[in-house]
């Protein structure tokens, strides 16, 4: 875990316009002490590059990280988590997109329904 938060800050210093938002699950500790830790990543989706990284999957972890790495950004592309649609909100003309991973999921699952 701080290995991966340490790399993020090594990341160029970049304000993309465009980016996408999404969390990934890391476990921690020996085999039966496994902890679950969120980590929540903002990729610049012009260059497919990690913008930043922080802990936890909640409205205010991505508010932050969109704050003070994406002040500027027009498009948010994120999965269908409430927390990750209001933290795009709070940007100015702003357009939230859907990833493309959870849209096909969804129109899986509807197929599936027929």
């Amino acid at each position: 875990m701080r290995a991966v938060l340490a790399a993020a800050d090594q990341v160029a210093k970049v304000s993309p316009t465009r980016v996408g938002i999404d969390e990934t699950v890391m476990t921690t500790g020996r085999l039966l002490e496994r902890r679950r830790q969120f980590l929540t990543a903002l990729v610049c989706l012009d260059t497919s590059l990690v913008v930043a990284v922080s802990q936890g999957r909640d409205k205010g972890s991505a508010t932050a990280l969109l704050a003070e790495h994406a002040p500027d950004a027009k498009v948010v592309a994120c999965d269908l988590f409430s927390g990750f649609k209001a933290a795009a909100d709070t940007l100015e003309d702003v357009t939230v997109v859907a990833d493309v991973f959870h849209l096909v999921r969804l129109a899986l699952h509807a197929l599936d329904e027929v």
